[in-house]
C-alpha cells in the first residue's frame, strides 16, 4: 500500500456537506429553523456554547412535522433540490425536469441542473 493519498479523498465529505449547509442555510432564511442558525459557526453558538445536540434533534423534527403538513395538502410538492415539501405556488418549475423552491433557486442561480429523474409537472 501507499502512504500517498488518492486526489480528492476526504474532499467528497465535505463537498456534500457544503451543500447540505446551503440547503439548511436556505431554511433558516425562510425562517424555519432559528435554533439552528445559532450553530452555523462550527458547532458553537455566538457565546461559544457546546453544540446542543436536543436542540437540533428538537428542531429536525419542527422541520419534518412542517414537511409532513405541506406533503398532505393536494397542491403541493417536492422541490427537486432539497427534496422539501412545498405548495406549488411557492415552487418554480425548471426546464432540466423539476420544481425547485426560491431559496434553492437562489442558491442554484442560473447554473443548468441536469436530473437523471425528472419530477411530473404538475397543473
Amino acid at each position: 500500500m501507499s502512504s500517498h493519498a488518492t486526489p480528492g479523498a476526504g474532499n467528497g465529505a465535505a463537498a456534500s456537506g457544503s451543500s447540505f449547509s446551503h440547503r439548511r442555510e436556505g431554511r433558516i432564511a425562510n425562517g424555519a429553523s432559528p435554533a439552528l442558525a445559532s450553530q452555523s459557526a462550527g458547532g458553537r453558538g455566538p457565546a461559544g456554547a457546546a453544540f446542543d445536540l436536543n436542540g437540533l434533534i428538537a428542531e429536525l423534527r419542527a422541520l419534518f412535522e412542517r414537511d409532513r403538513q405541506i406533503a398532505s395538502l393536494p397542491d403541493s410538492t417536492r422541490c427537486g433540490i432539497c427534496y422539501l415539501h412545498y405548495r406549488l405556488s411557492e415552487l418554480r418549475w425548471r426546464e432540466e425536469g423539476f420544481y425547485i423552491c426560491r431559496e434553492c433557486e437562489r442558491l442554484l442561480g442560473e447554473q443548468p441542473m441536469p436530473m437523471l429523474r425528472k419530477q411530473q409537472r404538475q397543473g
